[in-house]
């Protein structure tokens, strides 16, 4: 679930916490959409506070960077660790993303 989407000069950082999972990978790929519409194009995503990702939820990450590019913009991910570094590492989207 996103927790807290703030602004920091020209990027917009989303913290995400507890697990991404089908029902929560659909909400907030809804909510990153919608950033995505109003020009918010450049994205944060700090996973710090994520504790497990299933692959809908690792898809759902490679669809929103695909239209934040599309956009203009790009994704970004930091605070990768535990089970989540884990899923990053086995599907090799540590070579997709910038992790920070």
């Amino acid at each position: 679930m996103i927790q807290e989407t703030k602004i920091v000069g020209k990027q917009t950082c989303v913290l995400q916490a507890g697990t991404i999972h089908v029902q929560e990978a659909k909400a907030i790929r809804g909510k990153i959409i919608s950033l995505i519409d109003k020009g918010q194009t450049s994205l944060l995503i700090d996973f710090s506070q994520v504790d497990n990702i299933d692959s809908f939820g690792l898809g759902m990450l490679v669809s929103v960077k695909k239209m934040a590019r599309e956009s203009g913009g790009g994704l970004k991910v930091q605070g990768v660790q535990g089970c989540v570094k884990k899923m990053f590492e086995l599907t090799h989207l540590t070579k997709v993303f910038e992790i920070q």
